[in-house]
């Protein structure tokens, strides 16, 4: 008798192992089953363990496709939600601040303010003097030196302090000695002397 070594003995038993896995579908198969003749196909009767194990593989593949779309379709609809769900900031409108209507202002109580402070600065030749608005005969303002009247034209476009500043100097020139011989050249140069 000879003696087997560990190597021997285990090729022997993994021969012996391979032949009984290929000796079961055969078995399966039964006694009558004959091996394909050359050309043919292999019936559904003999395919029988080679079909089941095609079709659990065909089956994990669908499972695995589904999978994969389900992912997908998740994927997009997380998307689409963070698109339509992003907060929209509205649009920055500055907002003007109100504008203070410019108040009336009575020209006429001004224009006698006015005339007052000059009175008070020329005493002796404005103590008559009046002031009013009306026709000025297309002129700024139109000034009666005798009668110490100024009338301003209620369509002035100059401002009325320096209607009447203008005006009274008329008045004065009158006043000094009854002669209207300044003309337009007022103030005089010695207007200084003309204060109280």
């Amino acid at each position: 008798m000879k003696k087997f070594s560990i190597k021997s003995l285990a090729a022997v038993t993994i021969a012996a192992l391979l032949l009984a896995v290929l000796a079961l579908p055969v078995a399966a198969g039964g006694s009558g089953a004959s091996a394909p003749k050359s050309g043919s196909s292999i019936s559904a009767s003999e395919q029988g363990p080679f079909a089941a194990y095609t079709k659990k593989r065909t089956k994990k593949r669908v499972i695995r496709r589904k999978r994969v779309v389900r992912r997908k379709r998740v994927v997009r609809r997380k998307r689409v939600v963070r698109k339509v769900a992003a907060p929209v900031a509205p649009l920055a409108t500055p907002v003007a601040a109100p504008v203070a209507a410019p108040t009336p202002v009575n020209e006429p109580a001004l224009a006698e303010t006015i005339l007052a402070g000059y009175k008070a600065q020329y005493p002796r030749y404005l103590g008559s003097a009046t002031v009013e608005f009306g026709d000025a005969q297309g002129y700024q303002a139109i000034s009666y030196y005798t009668a110490g009247r100024i009338v301003i034209s209620t369509g002035h476009t100059a401002s009325v302090q320096r209607i009447v500043e203008h005006e009274i100097w008329h008045i004065i020139d009158w006043q000094d000695n009854n002669t209207i011989d300044w003309g337009e050249a007022i103030p005089p140069a010695n207007y200084a002397s003309y204060a109280n």
